[in-house]
């Protein structure tokens, strides 16, 4: 008989050289596939966290770097006026609070900024166009009660609007607008904004490599 005619009895079953023996790959990949799904936690679900930890860690980051850097200029800022002006701060919880939302929101909005924009202008496009008109009609340097009933339910959109509403009322304890709703709002629109820019981020949205 020729060699690789030959039969080799391995277990139960008779293996000739040269074939695949499925029985003991069925049974190995059984063995293997229970023990993947018995961990898991590890091999499953580990990966899938880790790798969205790093992009949530990657524009939190960033945008927490854009809040500290715009809190800063805040003290900077208040300390210098300080030496001019009497400043009094009657409620330090919404000085915090909507100086931090305000910069979270801000900071996101760059973040997508700078994934959307190609060039400079591009850039400085957002902030003629949307910031700034946003900031003037907030009520900045007048109160939104002088204003028409239809530009005042608008300047209740404007989220810069309940930003100044609660700095200011945390400066000189009074609003124009109901500082829980401006807390809630902006809360609301910092986790979108965040959302936006995490997303456009995973997709790779303009990135290059």
């Amino acid at each position: 008989m020729h060699e690789l005619d030959k039969e080799y009895k391995i277990g139960n079953s008779n293996i000739r050289p040269g074939h695949i023996n499925w029985i003991g790959f069925w049974t190995l990949y059984k063995k293997e596939v229970l023990r993947f799904f018995i961990v898991w936690i590890q091999t499953l679900l580990s990966p899938v966290i880790t790798s969205l930890l790093f992009l949530v860690e990657v524009t939190l980051a960033i945008i927490a770097a854009a809040c500290t850097r715009s809190i800063f200029i805040a003290i900077i800022a208040v300390t210098a006026f300080s030496f001019f002006i009497s400043i009094e701060i009657v409620n330090f919880f919404y000085v915090i609070t909507f100086a931090f939302l305000g910069s979270f929101i801000l900071g996101a909005v760059g973040f997508i900024t700078g994934l959307w924009a190609e060039k400079f202008d591009h850039m400085a496009s957002i902030t003629n166009f949307l910031i700034v008109p946003l900031s003037f009609l907030s009520g900045t340097f007048y109160s939104i009660e002088r204003l028409p009933n239809i530009l005042q339910k608008i300047s209740l959109i404007n989220p810069f609007f309940y930003i100044i509403d609660g700095f200011r009322a945390g400066f000189i304890g009074t609003s124009d607008g109901s500082l829980k709703v401006g807390i809630i709002y902006l809360l609301i629109l910092s986790f979108l904004t965040w959302f936006i820019a995490y997303y456009l981020f995973k997709k790779g949205y303009k990135i290059k490599t």
